[in-house]
């Protein structure tokens, strides 16, 4: 699904199985991503200002995008050597 420079200010994507989406450049402010799978998505250069991520499932490389920009502490991480989903809490206690 290409979504690239898409404004999807404030849509609802609860529960959205977004797995490989091309979301590069796109702005998601205040989207709800609550429950969504995100994996292997492109978030690169993505906008999720008062964005809800709670419990929305990422993988390891879109951490390196978000990591210190956005809040992800309600968030999941899809680990690829393990196959399992973590907390992201959890995996950053793995990581530490």
């Amino acid at each position: 699904m290409d979504l690239n420079r898409v404004n999807l200010k404030k849509v609802n994507f609860s529960k959205a199985d977004l797995r490989g989406a091309n979301l590069r450049n796109t702005d998601l402010r205040g989207a709800n991503f609550s429950d969504a799978d995100l994996r292997g998505s492109d978030l690169e250069s993505v906008d999720l200002d008062y964005t809800n991520l709670m419990g929305v499932i990422l993988d390891e490389t879109q951490l390196k995008y978000l990591k210190g920009k956005y809040n992800l502490q309600d968030t999941k991480v899809y680990v690829e050597k393990t196959g399992k989903t973590i907390s992201y809490i959890e995996y950053c206690q793995k990581e530490s």
